[in-house]
Order: structure tokens, then sequence, then C-alpha cells
């Protein structure tokens, strides 16, 4: 309550929706950066479990030609 009664003080009663909006755009776009990092994080573990499993097949396929 003293935060937001200091800040009306400082800003006015009129910038306060538009500080809002701009912290709420803030606020959205992190997320937003933030979940498209963790998605391709995700797609690279994907691409790579897929690869090691593709080499392990293959070294096993091979092992079990060359005997």
């Amino acid at each position: 309550m003293c935060l937001m009664y200091k800040t009306k003080r400082i800003f006015g009663p009129k910038k306060l929706p538009e500080l809002g909006r701009a912290v709420g755009q803030t606020l959205r776009e992190f997320k937003k950066s933030t979940n498209e990092l963790i998605e391709e994080d995700e797609k690279k573990e994907v691409v790579s479990s897929s690869l090691d499993k593709k080499s392990t097949i293959e070294e096993t396929t091979n092992s079990t030609l060359h005997t």
C-alpha cells in the first residue's frame, strides 16, 4: 500500500495507467522470450537424444555385421 501511495505521488494519477500498461507489456515480453528459450532448448535435447539413439543403433548394427 505504501508503495502504491508513493508511486501515485511521484507519477500522478494520470500517468499510472500508462505505467501499468508498460509494466504489463514488459512482463509479457519477458515471459514470451523465456518460453521461446525453453522450447528451443527442449528441441535441441530431442534432436540430441535422437542422434544418440541413431548412433547407438548404427554401432550395434555395425558390430553385429562385423562379427
